[in-house]
């Protein structure tokens, strides 16, 4: 697709648009454009300034389909889906192993000095994180001829967040037999087994997880984290303190023969914690006491690059589906909050959308919207205009297509058609073709148009 991208690049207002964030004047409003208008030209923004990519969307279903079309315009760059985990009491453990892999490859992409183009619905991009260097120092590095007992390193991989299975068939599961660690480390696309003679690495080999078998030898291998709340004994101790701190305060709240259910189920949720924090494994529930583990709040914009573009589509609506978000939860959590079923700490575990705004606004972004209003707020160094046109439903009559691109033919202009798999393109090319227009069907789209 990178033939769109050059016509693109040749466009008036898009080379003023990256002239200025390639200079001083980084905050930028971008008008006019929608769906996979937006795409194609923060695809040539990625490409042209050859840096990392954030974009922020409203909801999830925006996220995934602006992925998608990103990932099809930019097909030699990673285009990852930073999918919301929500963070309260009773879903913590709810969420699918996808969802968690998905944001740890995000994760450890941008910690790897990567250059992705990561896409990130708000609700996700609200939820604290890590200490990057924690969660970057934490992996385990290993190569051929390394001492270490396999014992240790299984132990290590737990610690990690990684489930011990009977044999590795996903991500983020270990398996161990004699001299032998299988792990599917979070950051790879296939299994890695560990091969020990004694206490040292004889081999190591990438497997395919259906059939087991080997597909390559390595030489070295990088283990990323299998959860996101990684800790370090420092913060292990202010945690325990921290929370005995908080427990105490809100026991006193809580005096009075009408409180006795709400004593008791605070006592047991602290206790609780305080065991899991000082046990050998962190347990995945603890991510809800990470206010309590560390006190200045991380997001995914931390873990990038200060050379990272933002891009914000469509600011009014990513502000509002944030303050919902906040709203919602702070009801849940007075609820419980009166019920003792929480602690008052334990609410900081995102941080507000305010927060997220500042950070873009140190960086180089783009505030995309259809409509020329400029957010309250916001101030921008520059506003460009883009003039484009929404292609109109053919609701499944191929002849009004045909007319169409009939139209576009007579006014001189090139015309690519954009289809979602193979069969379909072939299809629709023999519908052009008895309609008297001829077209070539192409995998990847390269060179100049014409």
């Amino acid at each position: 697709m990178y033939a769109l991208i050059k016509q693109l690049q040749n466009c008036r207002e898009f080379k003023s648009l990256l002239g200025a964030l390639s200079g001083r004047q980084v905050q930028q409003q971008v008008v006019g454009l929608s769906g996979a208008q937006r795409a194609l030209l923060l695809a040539g923004l990625a490409e042209s300034l050859g840096a990392p990519l954030l974009v922020i969307t409203s909801q999830e279903g925006d996220a995934a389909a602006l992925a998608e079309d990103l990932s099809a315009f930019l097909p030699s760059r990673r285009v990852l889906l930073f999918p919301a985990a929500q963070l309260l009491p009773y879903q913590v453990l709810a969420h699918g192993r996808e969802v968690l892999a998905q944001r740890l490859k995000a994760l450890v992409a941008v910690l790897e000095g990567e250059s992705p183009v990561v896409v990130a619905p708000v609700e996700a991009l609200l939820r604290r994180l890590s200490p990057p260097e924690v969660f970057r120092r934490a992996a385990v590095e290993l190569s051929l001829g390394q001492r270490l007992e396999p014992r240790e390193l299984l132990g290590r991989l737990v610690a990690l967040g990684y489930e011990r299975v009977e044999m590795v068939e996903g991500p983020g599961q270990v398996a161990a037999r004699g001299g032998i660690v299988d792990v599917y480390p979070l950051n790879a696309d296939n299994p890695v087994r560990v091969e020990f003679f004694g206490d040292e690495i004889d081999s190591l080999r990438a497997f395919d997880v259906e059939s087991q078998r080997s597909v390559e030898n390595v030489l070295q291998v990088t283990i990323a984290p299998a959860r996101e709340l990684v800790v370090t004994p420092e913060a292990r101790e202010r945690a325990l303190n921290v929370l005995e701190s908080e427990y105490q305060m809100q026991l006193r709240k809580f005096e009075g023969v009408a409180y006795r259910e709400a004593r008791e189920n605070l006592r047991e949720l602290v206790r609780g914690a305080q065991e899991k924090i000082a046990g050998e494994v962190i347990s995945p529930d603890l991510a809800l006491f990470l206010p309590y583990f560390y006190r200045e709040p991380y997001t995914l914009l931390d873990y990038l690059p200060a050379t990272t573009l933002v891009a914000v589509d469509d600011l009014v609506r990513v502000r509002e589906v944030a303050e919902t978000v906040n709203f919602e939860r702070s009801e849940t959590y007075g609820q419980l909050l009166a019920a003792g079923r929480v602690l008052p700490g334990m609410f900081h575990g995102y941080v507000p959308w305010q927060h997220v705004e500042q950070q873009a606004a140190r960086r180089r972004a783009v505030y995309l919207s259809l409509l020329p209003r400029q957010p309250q707020g916001l101030v921008v160094h520059g506003v460009s205009g883009f003039s484009a046109k929404s292609v109109p439903s053919f609701m499944g009559r191929p002849e009004m297509l045909c007319e169409e691109v009939r139209q576009w033919r007579r006014a001189g202009q090139a015309v690519v058609l954009l289809v979602a798999g193979e069969d379909r393109a072939r299809r629709l090319q023999e519908e052009l073709g008895e309609a008297g227009i001829e077209a070539g069907l192409v995998t990847h789209l390269e060179g100049e148009l014409s």
